[in-house]
């Protein structure tokens, strides 16, 4: 006998839990592509721009680091890198101009990501494979010959450090106070930070009064003032002794947190003390499961994060197995109000190897994402498109029914309440344990607005849901909530 079970009713979402072998609750979607949770509510992701004019950077190299670098009189400098050479954007004239630094006398290797700092009102920069070198804004480079090589950098109590070198040089050094051309290990700053894990230092955070350090396998973290007796007077803690982070440019502060990801997945440090995995639920459940499945470990490597503070979101690019070969299109991104998940996936081609969010001289922030071909992309709160390409939409439901899991389930009507910006071209498919099957388009136009839809379904399985689909050049829908309804019809047993 067939029966009509309670409909699901979702007023309210509670966020991205990609496992689908979870018993998950309503309000909990399988996959949220392109979408980020506001106000429990899905809203899709800002499209992003192209920035072009005068002689961009595109081409010949990758983009290898975006910074926003201000002077100590408030001069704000939007700077790109790219083919060994560094280009700087006007936003007054939408123009970028080059600087060709191999006629400044600093090296930089084409193939590198750049990791920066500012001191001072003075820029560091560093790639791991030739000298760091400082400029001040103006037509002043400055080669740091005593700082060591070293693919990363940070400022702690006015000192500039450098870390993550070499696997024979596992060291950490930092300069004398306010000069960054002075200190360091021929001046007996440095410290060989060796406890149970023996590797290099990959990441670290500077905090008011803490500085984290992350190896690949360990956490730790130290208080104190960087004083010549630094390393034995410092307070030593541990953060942890089994995970570290997987590279240096996922470390993001926000709010006086440092976010990483580890081996295992994001981590946040709690203050720079106290470690939190944010990846998982009050049950210990793991909300990124399907998604971590997927990255491929020999890529992790060149994993980079931002914060985008606007909209107070971090991001972070992964590499896919199968994805255009470990291309970095895919994002995990954390909402640090909501503590919900949701991700970014970026159209073939688009492969985004540095990210950050910049000011332009108004005061406005704008994320800004490095593309491999060199291009510099903007997030544009009116494009509905990623530089040209359809952003591809996916809200896939939780699997309802899975707390009966032997009962099969008939997937009858699902009904989405939406706030639509203009016409918009859709699908609505029922997933059937766990995979989405296609389905026909809508077939109905909307104006902006309000909009209920219904779909009808006749589909089968032990656990039963539905996908919001799009794929088109429209401004993607909020949906606001959905109610599904299903029978119970049968169940299965085996000997």
């Amino acid at each position: 006998m067939e029966q009509m079970l309670p409909p699901i009713t979702e007023n309210l979402f509670g966020g991205m839990h990609a496992d689908v072998s979870l018993k998950t609750q309503p309000g909990l979607s399988q996959l949220a592509q392109n979408f980020r949770l506001k106000d429990g509510r899905w809203v899709p992701r800002d499209g992003f721009v192209r920035m072009t004019g005068g002689s961009e950077p595109s081409g010949d190299g990758i983009c290898q680091g975006i910074y926003n670098f201000q002077e100590l009189d408030g001069t704000v400098h939007t700077l790109a890198f790219a083919n060994a050479d560094m280009y700087e954007y006007n936003w007054g004239t939408n123009q970028w101009a080059m600087t060709d630094l191999s006629t400044k006398g600093v090296s930089v290797s084409a193939a590198a990501k750049l990791s920066f700092a500012n001191s001072r009102g003075k820029l560091i920069v560093t790639d791991g494979v030739n000298t760091p070198w400082m400029w001040d804004g103006a037509t002043t480079y400055t080669l740091l010959t005593e700082a060591p090589i070293a693919n990363m950098v940070c400022v702690y109590y006015d000192r500039v450090f450098f870390f993550d070198a070499t696997a024979t040089n596992i060291k950490f050094e930092w300069s004398f106070p306010a000069d960054p051309t002075d200190g360091y290990d021929a001046d007996g700053n440095s410290w060989e930070f060796v406890q149970t894990d023996a590797g290099p230092v990959r990441g670290m955070a500077p905090l008011n009064n803490t500085l984290v350090i992350l190896k690949e396998d360990s956490g730790s973290f130290l208080r104190g003032n960087v004083e010549a007796t630094f390393e034995t007077d410092a307070v030593r803690e541990g953060l942890s002794e089994s995970e570290g982070t997987i590279s240096g440019h996922t470390v993001v502060i926000f709010d006086g947190d440092v976010y990483f990801l580890s081996q295992n997945g994001p981590r946040r440090a709690i203050g720079g003390q106290s470690l939190e995995r944010i990846n998982e639920d009050q049950n210990g459940n793991d909300r990124l499961a399907d998604i971590w499945s997927t990255v491929d470990k020999t890529k992790w490597g060149g994993c980079h994060g931002f914060a985008d503070t606007q909209n107070r979101l971090i991001w972070w690019f992964l590499p896919i197995t199968g994805l255009s070969s470990g291309a970095f299109r895919t994002a995990i991104i954390y909402s640090v109000d909501d503590m919900s998940w949701a991700t970014a996936r970026f159209a073939d081609g688009i492969n985004i190897i540095s990210a950050a969010e910049v000011e332009n001289t108004s005061g406005d922030e704008y994320v800004l994402l490095g593309r491999y071909n060199g291009n510099v992309l903007r997030q544009n709160a009116a494009t509905v498109q990623d530089d040209g390409s359809n952003i591809e939409r996916i809200l896939r439901s939780g699997c309802f029914g899975s707390l009966d899991p032997m009962v099969m389930k008939r997937l009858c009507e699902v009904r989405l309440h939406m706030l639509l910006g203009g016409n918009i071209t859709f699908e609505v498919r029922p997933v059937i344990d766990g995979t989405p099957i296609d389905a026909a388009t809508s077939g109905v136009t909307f104006d902006s607005g309000l909009h209920r839809y219904r779909k009808a379904f006749n589909k089968q399985g032990f656990t039963v849901g539905y996908e919001f689909y799009q794929l088109a050049n429209e401004a993607g829908p909020e949906i606001h909530s959905a109610m599904t309804f299903l029978t119970a019809f049968g169940s299965q047993s085996t000997v």
